[in-house]
C-alpha cells in the first residue's frame, strides 16, 4: 500500500512540475521580447507586427496602449484563426491559450518598465541586449516545449497549420516568421517611411533561436529527464491525434 500512494503522489508533483516549467518559460519569453524592443535592433519575428502597431500609437499620442497589450492583441488574432481552421475539432480547454498569453503580455510590460534603467543609445550595448535577447527566448521556447503543457497562439497556430498542411513543423514556422515580418516591414514602411523593429536583431532572431534552443536543450537534459511526464488532467492537444480522419469522414460526407 505504501508504493500505491507513492505513486498516487508522483503524477500531482509530475504536473506541478511541468506547469512550473511552462509558467517561467512564458515569463522568459516576455523578458525576450522586451529586452529585443529595447535593444532598437529589432524585436523577434512574432513581436514585429505588435512592436509596429506600438510605435504607432504611441508617435500618434495614444499612451495608454503597451507593447503587452498589442502583443495579446496578436496572439487573439492567431487564437481566432486556430478556431477558424479547426472548427468544431478545437479542443475547448486549449482556450486556456488565453491565460498563458495573458500573463506573457503583462511580463512583457514588466520587463519593459525594468530594463528602462538600461542604457540603450551605444550599438554595442544595443547588440549585447539583442544576444541575450536570442539566449533567453531559445531558453523559454525550450522550457515551454519540455513542460508539453499548453502553447501561445502563435506557435499553437504553426502546430495547427503543419497538421493540417502535412509539412513539417520547421518550413511552416520559417513561413510563418517570413510572413510576420514581411508584413510587419511593409506597415513599418507605409506609416513611418522606414524600417521600424524588423533589424539585423530581427534576422539574429529569426536565424539563431532554434540553433540556442538546441545548445540549451543539450545542457539541460540531466535535469529535465527528472521531470516526470505525466498527462496534465483535461488539457488535451491542440491538434486532436484523430483530426485527419475526422476531415476525411468530412470531406466523404461533402461529396
Amino acid at each position: 500500500m505504501g508504493d500505491g500512494g507513492t505513486d498516487a503522489r508522483r503524477p500531482g508533483k509530475g504536473v506541478f512540475a511541468r506547469v512550473v516549467l511552462m509558467v517561467v518559460g512564458v515569463l522568459l519569453v516576455g523578458m525576450a521580447v522586451a529586452l529585443s524592443k529595447h535593444a532598437l535592433t529589432g524585436t523577434t519575428p512574432i513581436s514585429v507586427i505588435p512592436a509596429v502597431v506600438y510605435d504607432l500609437l504611441c508617435d500618434n499620442g495614444v499612451a495608454t496602449v503597451t507593447l503587452g497589450m498589442c502583443s495579446f492583441a496578436m496572439n487573439a488574432a492567431c487564437l481566432v484563426v486556430e478556431l477558424v481552421l479547426l472548427r468544431r475539432r478545437f479542443p475547448v480547454a486549449q482556450l486556456l491559450q488565453v491565460p498563458v498569453v495573458l500573463l506573457m503580455s503583462a511580463s512583457v510590460d514588466m520587463w519593459m518598465l525594468l530594463f528602462e534603467a538600461i542604457p540603450n543609445d551605444v550599438y554595442p550595448v544595443q547588440l549585447l541586449c539583442t544576444a541575450v535577447s536570442v539566449a533567453v527566448l531559445a531558453l523559454g521556447v525550450y522550457l515551454q516545449t519540455t513542460a508539453d503543457v499548453l502553447m501561445t497562439p502563435g506557435d499553437a497556430l504553426v502546430s495547427v497549420i503543419t497538421r493540417l498542411t502535412g509539412r513539417t513543423y520547421h518550413k511552416v514556422k520559417v513561413a510563418f516568421d517570413v510572413v510576420l515580418v514581411a508584413t510587419g516591414a511593409v506597415l513599418s514602411l507605409l506609416f513611418f517611411a522606414e524600417l521600424r523593429d524588423v533589424r539585423e536583431g530581427t534576422v539574429l532572431a529569426a536565424v539563431g533561436t532554434g540553433v540556442v534552443v538546441a545548445f540549451w536543450a543539450r545542457v539541460l537534459a540531466p535535469v529535465m529527464r527528472r521531470v516526470p511526464k505525466d498527462p496534465v488532467p483535461g488539457i488535451p492537444a491542440v491538434v486532436p491525434e484523430d483530426l485527419d480522419r475526422s476531415l476525411d469522414e468530412n470531406d466523404d460526407r461533402g461529396m
